[in-house]
């Protein structure tokens, strides 16, 4: 007979929330100033589930907690500052989350 998939009927969706958690990233370099960027981190409960078979190959379905909308920005360091030379910027570019969701792990 065919299996039901679980969660598959609605049911248990406060179980598969992905949520999006404030948090300060800080971005350095070593001899260089730190920056800290406000960004988001994915954090929550994913549904998973195993499919028992007579095949070799079990159906396995495992989903997590990733970005679903994340834009790229830059954040510029200062480096060298103290030395003879004169400081130098160093742009750094990193990922700012935006939304979370729960996908397949691929």
């Amino acid at each position: 007979g065919a299996a039901e998939t679980p969660g598959a009927s609605g049911r248990g969706a406060e179980e598969r929330r992905a949520a999006l958690v404030r948090t300060a990233q800080v971005i350095s370099r070593p001899g260089c100033t730190s920056a800290r960027v406000l960004n988001h981190l994915c954090f929550g409960r994913c549904s998973s589930f195993y499919i028992p078979s007579s095949d070799p190959t079990p159906v396995v379905f495992c989903n997590s907690c990733v970005p679903a909308r994340k834009r790229w920005t830059s954040v510029t360091l200062w480096c060298g500052a103290g030395q003879l030379a004169s400081p130098r910027r160093v742009r750094i570019s990193t990922v700012l989350v935006q939304k979370c969701q729960c996908r397949p792990k691929l």
